[in-house]
């Protein structure tokens, strides 16, 4: 009876552990849904951010429509996505895919 539950106790450890997610999500090119997670900005809408390959360790961004302001290129410096020629500040945390721009705070979730 012991070794029949300790049978059972290795293959759900063994199942939950095949199932469980990675802990951290990369940037990669895709759709991310942007929701504005900052303290009194709630008057920003959740927009898509597209993001496409520009070369290695490049990415960029477009926000529908497009506008000098909304499309950006960042580069990959140790663990954040900086964007270069922003009017502001813009940076992804890779693993953790909380972006921020300026004042503004967004949580990114891959949706296509």
């Amino acid at each position: 009876m012991l070794l029949r539950v300790a049978a059972v106790a290795a293959v759900t450890v063994g199942v939950a552990i095949g199932l469980a997610g990675p802990a951290n999500a990369d940037l990669t090119d895709g759709i991310y849904a942007a929701d504005v997670t900052s303290e009194g900005m709630e008057m920003f809408p959740t927009n898509d951010w597209v993001f496409t390959s520009c070369g290695p360790g490049c990415l960029r961004r477009e926000i529908n429509p497009p506008s000098p302001e909304t499309v950006l290129e960042f580069r990959l410096q140790g663990g954040t996505w900086v964007a270069s020629g922003a009017s502001m500040p813009t940076t992804v945390d890779n693993s953790s895919l909380v972006a921020q721009s300026g004042p503004i705070t967004f949580q990114l979730v891959k949706v296509g």
